[in-house]
């Protein structure tokens, strides 16, 4: 069994399992599982059967549609995701709901699953249902968890026995949980589920219905699909254009109508690129440079590119539209981190020194001076910045002696000075000749 495959069935035995004593500390128990646990978005095939024997009366009869809903509250339902079908057993059985066969999202579930109706009712011919579940799963994707969801309120009274059929199915690896409410055959409840343990009970219909209350809570959407059209959002605002060719609809430009495919609900979303809570006309906002969204959600505010990095223009939509900015290098989207740049070392240079400290990353300027006697031979030099290319602006800082100019001897005197170039502390002497006196 693939990891997919076993995530979903750890998940549904557990949460079944879980209902099998509805008291207040069991119901407990699920509530925080659910709360704590990242439900698997992952592939499965998922068959309900609904009990609809004259026993069960149109108002169970819409608790057993409400426990599916419920039930797949914290289930993905799309074409990609988990696929269901819902068939209701009474004399015969009837297939009202078939996504294996044309696979959809939960939005169009819960619409359809709105026109299943009590209707037609008698005995219960189990046997039915669990043959016409074994010709939905003929469109079964394959390496793909198979799971029957049985709900009953007794035992099958027409058809034969239902057991050797149940049995064809568990040799063929489909999984079935069997639900029991009020009075029914535990034997053949047992019998039906791929073990005992994937047999559980509910004393009555008011019990099963707050069970189901309970699972649902208020699940946090994870994933939207964008293939609503926009009449599906029509009713979330009053457009004055409404029934108009050139109606804009109630989505922003930047939005598109979604199915909430934990919900099934309809509703605007910002599409990528662009964030906002609502996705309602004039409420998503383009992504700011150096942000990007790739998915289909509402959020508060865009991805930040990784530290280092920006993008070129607003409504990025990916990770891949980052790149370093100037001083950094590195690659976002291959998950290359942006380092800053650096140049190599500076020295101080000779006969001279730096001035404070001297980085030597992009962006930082170092200051150089000359001891006394020296000067740089290009006061230029006495800055230099690390710049984008590492490389360091200016040439390398060079001090030497600082030589006077040349004197001249005085008209009608003498000069000696000290030997070699006129550096700094030597000195030169004047005399008059005789007969002069110095002024």
């Amino acid at each position: 069994m693939n990891k997919t495959k076993a995530q979903v069935f750890i998940i549904l035995a557990f949460l079944l399992y879980r209902m099998s004593s509805a008291d207040e500390k069991e119901e407990d128990a699920i509530l925080h599982y659910l709360n704590n646990s990242s439900f698997v978005q992952g592939k499965a095939e998922l068959v309900f059967l609904l009990d609809r024997s004259g026993s069960i009366g149109a108002a169970n009869f819409e608790e057993e549609k409400g426990f599916v809903e419920s039930f797949l509250t914290h289930i993905v339902v799309d074409v990609n995701a988990t696929r269901v079908a819902v068939i209701s057993y009474s004399d015969t059985a009837e297939r009202h709901i078939d996504f294996l066969r044309e696979p959809k999202s939960k939005c169009f579930l819960s619409q359809e699953l709105q026109d299943v109706v009590f209707k037609n009712s008698g005995a219960t011919n189990t046997a039915a249902a669990i043959e016409e579940a074994a010709l939905v799963f003929e469109n079964a994707r394959p390496n793909v968890n198979k799971v029957i969801i049985l709900i009953t309120d007794g035992f099958s009274n027409k058809g034969g026995d239902p057991v050797p059929h149940a049995v064809k199915l568990k040799q063929k690896g489909v999984q079935i949980f069997a639900f029991g409410i009020g009075r029914f055959l535990k034997t053949e409840l047992q019998s039906l589920a791929t073990s005992p343990n994937h047999a559980f009970s509910s004393s009555d219909f008011k019990e099963f219905k707050r069970l189901a209350r309970k699972i649902r809570g208020d699940p946090h959407e994870v994933s939207w699909s964008g293939q609503a059209s926009q009449p599906n959002c029509d009713h979330l605002c009053e457009s004055p254009y409404k029934g108009d060719p050139n109606d804009p609809g109630c989505c922003d430009h930047d939005a598109r109508c979604s199915c909430a495919l934990l919900s099934g609900m309809h509703t605007c979303v910002c599409g990528p690129g662009y964030y906002g809570l609502s996705g309602l006309m004039g409420q998503c906002r383009a992504c700011p440079r150096g942000t990007y969204k790739s998915k289909l959600e509402p959020t508060r505010s865009c991805t930040p590119c990784p530290p280092g990095a920006t993008t070129a223009e607003l409504a990025s939509t990916s990770v891949n539209d980052c790149y370093c900015k100037d001083g950094y290098f590195g690659d976002p989207s291959s998950k290359v981190p942006c380092t800053l740049v650096k140049c190599p070392p500076l020295q101080k240079p000779t006969n001279g020194f730096i001035v404070g400290s001297c980085e030597s990353t992009y962006g930082s300027t170092c200051f150089f001076m000359c001891e006394d006697g020296y000067e740089l031979v290009d006061q230029r030099d006495d800055t230099r910045t690390c710049e984008s290319n590492g490389k360091w602006t200016r040439n390398t800082a060079v001090c030497r002696k600082v030589i006077c100019p040349a004197l001249q001897k005085p008209r009608f005197g003498n000069k000696v000075c000290d030997s070699g170039m006129l550096t700094v502390g030597k000195r030169c002497r004047f005399s008059c000749w005789e007969g002069y006196i110095m002024q």
